[in-house]
């Protein structure tokens, strides 16, 4: 799947590479975008991303269940596999809290549908914040390391510098446009909510910084795996499936 390349200021990171069969580069940036597009609603408070009663709630249940470990489990067998080195095992780690929130948010809106009686919004909601929180910090963390190593290779700086301006710029985005009832609206202008801003900004864009570092790190930078490796092509296809199966919600 990865190339290493002999001289290279990132000649180790490629090796330590080799290990990680999870999707990485633009692949996986689309994957990402295409899995936060049902759940944006719910970041901005409503209720679910569903508008209507589903017609289907048992089949997106199991559908989102079936991902939920699915992913789970092929994020325990990147872990397992990289454990030699110890930033791509949270990273790992982080790609399954990735499909737990996803598939976990689904499986909540639909749930909120059948039984009216359940606080549905704080349920929803606090799912949203525990696990992408809790799965940035985790993840960021070998992110961080895989960062520093690579410090010395010219593509690792501009994927850093895209990232802080991407990060400026989604922390603008948030406080502008989201959990405001209107323009303007400086009634949750305060400490607490910036930080809740900033948070948020951080674990959206986490998983697409992760992209593009890992990718500048293995030397693949569409994320497209050989061909001639079909242990690393069916990981990428079961990983991909349980991320978006919630898209298939009916």
């Amino acid at each position: 799947m990865n190339t290493t390349i002999p001289g290279s200021p990132l000649a180790t990171l490629h090796s330590h590479m080799q290990c990680f069969d999870l999707p990485i580069g633009l692949i996986s940036f689309l994957m990402h975008i295409l899995a936060y597009w049902p759940i944006m609603d719910v970041h901005k408070g409503v209720l679910t991303y569903i508008s209507e009663i589903p017609e289907n709630p048992r089949y997106n249940i199991i559908a989102c269940t079936a991902g939920l470990l699915g992913g789970l489990s092929i994020s325990t067998y990147s872990a397992i596999q990289c454990r030699a080195y110890w930033p791509l095992v949270l990273i790992s780690v982080w790609k399954g809290f990735f499909v737990v929130w996803i598939n976990g948010t689904s499986i909540l809106a639909t749930l909120s549908h059948l039984y009216s009686s359940m606080d549905s919004d704080d349920a929803v909601v606090e799912a949203c914040i525990i696990y992408t929180f809790l799965g940035a910090g985790v993840g960021t963390v070998g992110l961080g390391v895989i960062m520093k190593q690579g410090w010395d290779d010219h593509r690792m700086l501009i994927v850093v510098a895209f990232i802080l301006v991407a990060f400026v710029v989604a922390a603008i985005f948030w406080h502008l446009f989201i959990c405001r009832r209107n323009w303007g609206d400086t009634i949750y202008e305060h400490i607490g909510i910036w930080g809740l801003w900033i948070g948020t900004s951080v674990c959206f864009l986490s998983p697409l910084a992760c992209d593009w570092v890992l990718a500048v790190a293995a030397n693949n930078i569409n994320g497209v795996p050989s061909g001639e490796n079909t242990k690393v092509v069916a990981v990428y296809v079961v990983y991909i499936i349980a991320t978006l199966i919630s898209l298939a919600n009916t």
